[in-house]
């Protein structure tokens, strides 16, 4: 997100929910998705992926509802764990470095990595971003929820969707942020079905 201080351009989940099997080929050469091939599970699969985030994820002083949000999310952004920042930088929400604020700052390792940026109306191009490189799974979702979602006050209405379990309005709030740059009615339709899911896997 170049003109955002943090957050996501189309978020890499997209592939998951919403894409045809063309489609779908065709955004993962675009984006430069690939099997992870660094955990024992090659690609990732459902459950793997959920068992892999869940200990750091069911950690959070969050209700199991809204930890099911997260986790969701987390599937949705890192593409069940297919996406490069995740494979990586152990980053599976797609967190950016940040810039323009000194909170944002992220003087970690980062890795360069392919996006999509979205306009207002909807045209997107591809664009290089800088993701953060985290140290391991539990890291990356401290830093989503701790500093991105806990501390930036863009993220308060998010924040506070998310503790009072609202999936959508939490999503919706995030659009609203600046987190992704998709449109939030296409965000939030590609993004349910995964969010469904995971409830499946997890309530």
């Amino acid at each position: 997100m170049s003109k955002l201080d943090i957050g996501t351009g189309l978020g890499l989940g997209a592939i998951v929910a919403g894409l045809g099997a063309g489609a779908y080929a065709f955004y993962v050469g675009f984006i430069g998705l690939e099997p992870r091939t660094s955990l024992p599970a090659a690609p990732w699969t459902i459950s793997g992926f959920l068992g892999d985030i869940w200990p750091a994820i069911s950690a959070l002083p969050l209700s199991h509802e809204a930890q099911t949000i997260v986790a969701a999310h987390a599937a949705f952004e890192s593409g069940w764990g297919r996406a490069t920042p995740a494979k990586l930088a152990n980053n599976v929400l797609n967190v950016t470095r940040g810039t323009g604020n000194p909170t944002a700052y992220w003087a970690g390792e980062c890795l360069k990595s392919g996006d999509l940026e979205c306009d207002a109306g909807g045209a997107c191009v591809k664009i290089t971003q800088d993701f953060r490189k985290y140290n391991d799974l539990a890291s990356s979702v401290n830093d989503y929820f701790y500093t991105v979602l806990g501390t930036w006050v863009r993220y308060r209405a998010s924040l506070a969707a998310l503790e009072s379990g609202d999936p959508e309005g939490f999503i919706r709030e995030l659009g609203a942020a600046g987190y992704y740059t998709l449109s939030a009615d296409k965000y939030v339709a590609r993004w349910m079905p995964v969010f469904n899911e995971v409830m499946a896997k997890l309530m």
